[in-house]
C-alpha cells in the first residue's frame, strides 16, 4: 500500500502500468517469475491501473499455491486439463480468500503469456496500405524532381543542370502545386505495394522459419547467465550499467536470430578469478 501511495501523490487511486511495473518488480520480485515480470505492462492493455486491481494482483501472487489447489479441485486432480473461467470461478466459491477480479486478472495474465502475437492477414494488408499512404505521399516533390531530370527536355522545354536548379526553375515557372503532381496517381500505385509486400514478408516468416542457432566449435561454449541480475557482482563502469543491462538480451536475441556468436570480454574481475585458478591448478599438478 505504501509503495502505491508514493506512485500516487495525488491520490487518484490509478498510477501508470509503468509505475505498476516498478512497484511490483521491486517489491514483489521474489514471487516474479521471468515471462510474468515481461508480461506486466502488456496485462494493464495501456489502462491506468487501479487500487482494487493492484491489491487483487498483489492477493493473487500471494494465494498462487491456493489458486493450484482450486485448479486441481476443478479437474478433479488432472494437472494438464484445460478449464474455463466460468469452470475456475464456480471452484473457487469454496475457497473464500479468492475473488473473482483475481481469476480475471489470472486470465488476463495467461492470455498475454500464450499470445502468439500474430496478426490477421487482412490487418496486415491494411496496415501496409495505410503506411504506404504517407510514405509515397510525402516523397513526391522529390519524385517530380528526379522525373525532370531524367526526361530529355523537347525543343521549347525548359531544361536543368541539377536537383537544385530543378527546385529553383520549377518554383519558379510553375508554383508550389507542381511538386506535388502525381500524387495520387504515387499513393494508389504504391500503397497496395507496401500491403502486399509486408503480408507476404510475414507469411514467408511464419511458413519458412528456420532457426539458425547452428552449433558452436568444440570448446567454444560460453554458458549464458538467465538473468542480468546474476551479473551484479562483477564491477563494472557505473556510467555504463544501464547501456550494458539492455545490451545483453539485445545481442543475445541477434545471435539466436541470426545464428552469430559475437566475441566475449571478460572484465578484470573474471581475469583475475580465473588466473587464480589456472594457477592453482598448476601448483597442484
Amino acid at each position: 500500500m505504501e509503495a502505491f501511495r508514493t506512485k500516487d501523490p495525488a491520490g487518484s487511486g490509478y498510477i501508470s502500468p509503468l509505475d505498476f511495473h516498478d512497484i511490483m518488480v521491486n517489491v514483489k520480485r521474489h514471487l516474479l517469475t521471468a515471462d510474468v515480470k515481461d508480461n506486466l505492462v502488456a496485462i494493464t492493455e495501456g489502462h491506468k491501473v487501479s487500487f482494487p486491481y493492484f491489491m487483487a494482483f498483489t492477493s493473487l501472487l500471494n494465494n498462487m499455491e491456493l489458486i493450484k489447489r482450486i485448479y486441481l479441485h476443478a479437474t478433479q486432480g488432472n494437472r494438464t486439463e484445460p478449464v474455463t473461467k466460468d469452470e475456475l470461478l464456480y471452484a473457487a466459491q469454496t475457497m473464500s480468500q479468492i475473488t473473482p477480479l483475481e481469476i480475471d486478472i489470472l486470465f488476463q495474465l495467461t492470455g498475454a503469456l500464450h499470445h502468439t502475437g500474430y496478426n490477421h492477414p487482412l490487418t496486415l494488408l491494411a496496415a501496409g496500405a495505410i503506411a504506404g499512404v504517407p510514405a509515397a505521399s510525402l516523397v513526391t516533390p522529390a519524385d517530380v524532381i528526379k522525373t525532370r531530370l531524367q526526361v530529355v527536355a523537347r525543343t521549347g522545354q525548359t531544361t536543368y543542370t541539377g536537383v537544385w536548379d530543378a527546385t529553383k526553375k520549377i518554383m519558379a515557372e510553375e508554383g508550389p502545386r507542381a511538386f506535388w503532381k502525381g500524387t495520387a496517381a504515387r499513393v494508389f500505385r504504391s500503397s497496395p505495394q507496401f500491403g502486399v509486400t509486408l503480408v507476404t514478408y510475414e507469411l514467408l516468416q511464419r511458413l519458412f522459419y528456420v532457426d539458425f542457432g547452428g552449433s558452436h566449435p568444440t570448446g567454444s561454449e560460453v554458458h549464458k547467465s538467465k538473468s542480468i541480475d546474476t551479473l551484479n557482482d562483477i564491477r563494472l563502469n557505473a556510467d555504463h550499467i544501464g547501456g550494458y543491462r539492455a545490451a545483453v538480451p539485445l545481442l543475445n536475441g541477434i545471435e539466436s536470430k541470426f545464428g552469430l556468436f559475437l566475441p566475449r570480454f571478460q572484465s578484470r574481475h573474471q581475469q583475475h578469478t580465473i588466473e587464480s585458478s589456472s594457477t592453482g591448478s598448476k601448483k597442484t599438478s
